[in-house]
């Protein structure tokens, strides 16, 4: 916890860690978890684990180089 600190983005690169690993359980207790992984079609993006974490990382890529509001 001393690591973390007071520094906002320290503490969003953690919660986005413990929601991958909360993702990663979800698909490996799935009772379908190859369609978990990868989708059952490419109509409905985001549901699956693949696309939950690109669009994760293009998330936190933008959020953790934004500095200013400008």
């Amino acid at each position: 916890m001393n690591r973390i600190g007071r520094r906002p983005e320290r503490w969003a690169v953690v919660a986005g860690g413990l929601l991958v690993i909360a993702a990663v359980a979800s698909t490996l207790a799935s009772p379908a978890p190859r369609v978990s992984l990868w989708g059952r079609d490419n109509l409905g993006l985001g549901y699956e684990l693949y696309s939950f974490l690109a669009l994760l990382t293009v998330f936190f890529t933008v959020a953790l180089r934004m500095k200013t509001t400008q």
